[in-house]
């Protein structure tokens, strides 16, 4: 297993006083180190397997990527593997959002010629190109370069600049099949079913009335940042904000609210019943029906029984009438909200409010 250019030696944990995955060079070999932990390796015919940290010893040149025109086995950049057509490309293929390439003539000169050329060429033949990407200290990936076409309207204004997007794609290991994998066969909805969706489908249509443009929408949260700064700035009230009027990203209530879509996700609910974790369809329309309390009631109605003993030690209606509800403890306030299956949790002054509270709405029963 040992070589001029690669060796495996196991060595105790430790010894050489690196820690594990560190990768060091040998400049006056050309010889690079690369540890990984191992729990036994055989190393010779004669040598007993030993655990410790396994040191694999490489060229130098087979690991560095300092260089673009060295013999490294993962440069930085872009690596053509050839053409496919479009036709190949799915929509399932994009792993996450993907770059929009523009030639940049100032790092490379010729490059928008370059760039220009492939572009029409991969148009012209409706096909993408199928590279493998790689950045500095991260894994390679493969890549498609799908060329766009410049897109205009009716007045000569661009709608689609030109240029290429490169979208991620996924290895092999990245593919799962979930549905063979529990071994559960896919259920096909009925045609009451399919019904329904397609009305609740057209019943929320986002360009009935006032059309919805994607790339007019603003990130609430970054807005609401922008105008807490702006008034830290001027030293001005923090302006008040609205989860309902000032979240763009919330459901359109008029739409949601409308006759039609109203009845299509009631037919939608019908025609596609719930079924109740652990049990049947109807076990939680029986259980409201029944009123049997849910498993949160239960415990609260266990902790209320727990407490009540200590609960009537303390004289909370004398305590209420000469304000002495202050003096108590926070564990003895705890008593009273938990015995009565209230909200525990807030500062003293909170709880001893919320106390307040609820001997004024039942005082004398």
């Amino acid at each position: 297993m040992r070589s001029a250019s690669t060796a495996a030696n196991v060595a105790a944990a430790g010894a050489n006083g690196r820690p594990e995955g560190q990768l060091e060079g040998h400049g006056a070999t050309g010889m690079a180190t690369q540890q990984h932990n191992t729990n036994a390796a055989e190393v010779h015919e004669d040598e007993e397997p030993r655990t410790g940290t396994l040191t694999v010893t490489v060229p130098t040149a087979e690991v560095s990527t300092a260089s673009i025109g060295g013999t490294g086995l993962v440069a930085p950049g872009l690596v053509l593997l050839g053409f496919k057509p479009l036709s190949c490309l799915r929509p399932h293929h994009c792993l996450r959002p993907a770059v929009f390439l523009r030639p940049d003539e100032r790092a490379a000169e010729g490059s928008t010629r370059t760039f220009i050329a492939v572009w029409r060429a991969m148009l012209a033949e409706g096909r993408f190109a199928l590279c493998r990407y790689r950045r500095a200290n991260s894994p390679p990936q493969l890549v498609a370069l799908m060329p766009q076409d410049e897109g205009v309207d009716a007045y000569g204004i661009q709608t689609d600049p030109p240029g290429i997007h490169m979208i991620f794609l996924p290895y092999m290991d990245d593919v799962r099949y979930p549905e063979t994998a529990t071994g559960i066969p896919p259920q096909q909805p009925s045609d009451q079913q399919l019904a329904a969706a397609g009305a609740l489908v057209a019943a929320l249509n986002l360009e009935a009335e006032e059309p919805l443009d994607l790339t007019r929408v603003k990130n609430p949260w970054l807005q609401r940042h922008y105008q807490v700064l702006e008034a830290l700035a001027l030293s001005e009230p923090l302006p008040t904000w609205s989860a309902l009027d000032d979240d763009t990203t919330r459901p359109r209530r008029e739409l949601f609210q409308s006759a039609e879509a109203a009845e299509a996700i009631e037919a939608f609910r019908q025609a596609f019943p719930q079924q109740a974790a652990g049990g049947g369809a109807g076990r939680a329309a029986k259980r409201k029906a029944d009123g049997e309390p849910g498993p949160a009631a239960v415990i609260k109605a266990q902790k209320a029984e727990a407490v009540a003993d200590a609960y009537s030690a303390i004289d909370w209606e004398g305590l209420y009438r000469s304000n002495g509800l202050a003096k108590l403890t926070k564990d003895d306030l705890t008593l009273y909200l938990r015995r009565h299956q209230l909200k525990v949790t807030g500062k003293k002054d909170d709880l001893v409010q919320r106390v307040r509270e609820h001997l004024a709405q039942h005082a004398g029963e």
